[in-house]
């Protein structure tokens, strides 16, 4: 797919998203480097969101590697961030020497981490989870998907399917669904989201054969595998 960065600013447009009310510790500053390449950029205004999102994506489809989802303290817990994608202190994707495949920028949105995602299912990569599939990792009883089962809708709506190799759980783009995952773009993950908005749906997400278990097992001990 050609999915380009005005096709981007195009869906963003059409999901109704102008300003965001940013997450994180520097959601009322603007980089100096989004501001060089968006003369009259605002925080939370569309151009800011707009580069966030470009750049997820765009170093997610540049990545070489593996894909590694999941919640943040797992992730962090197992030292991925360092480990795979060359994230230490304050870096974000925004630095030139991080990878892509584990998504961290000083600001947080859905969208960007729909953004993201998408990068890595155009390339057919491969995606890691780092979380057990439990459903405390599934669904906030306020009433919405956490992001990690966000993730797997997105890529469920994409024609992954899930493996079990080893203690990892792997999700692979067979390639008779090449296709599919081809024709991604934000429109169709945010549907996807809504459509599988409930506790009903949050349950078929749940890992009902205990392989989670030993995933988890696994990524504790990522950071002590060489």
């Amino acid at each position: 797919m050609n999915y380009t960065k005005e096709s981007m600013q195009k869906d963003l447009k059409s999901l109704g998203i102008w300003k965001f009310d940013w997450a994180g510790k520097e959601r009322d500053q603007v980089r100096a480097d989004v501001k060089a390449s968006n003369p009259g950029v605002t925080a939370g205004g569309f151009s800011e969101v707009a580069e966030y999102c470009w750049k997820s994506y765009e170093k997610s489809l540049q990545s070489t590697d593996d894909m590694f989802i999941g919640r943040q303290n797992h992730l962090t817990a197992a030292n991925i961030y360092e480990r795979v994608a060359d994230i230490v202190g304050n870096k974000t994707l925004f630095d030139p020497e991080t990878k892509g495949n584990v998504l961290q920028m000083d600001k947080w949105a859905a969208v960007m981490n729909d953004a993201w995602i998408l990068g890595g299912v155009h390339r057919q990569a491969r995606f890691r989870l780092a979380s057990p599939r439990v459903i405390e990792n599934i669904w906030n009883t306020k009433g919405f998907l956490i992001v990690t089962a966000r993730e797997l809708v997105g890529l469920f709506t994409f024609g992954y399917a899930l493996e079990q190799v080893g203690p990892w759980q792997i999700l692979i783009c067979p390639k008779d669904r090449a296709e599919l995952a081809s024709s991604a773009d934000l429109i169709k993950y945010d549907a996807a989201v809504k459509k599988g908005q409930t506790p009903q749906e949050a349950q078929q997400l749940r890992d009902k054969q205990g392989s989670s278990g030993r995933a988890a097992q696994q990524v504790k001990d990522f950071k002590n595998r060489s």
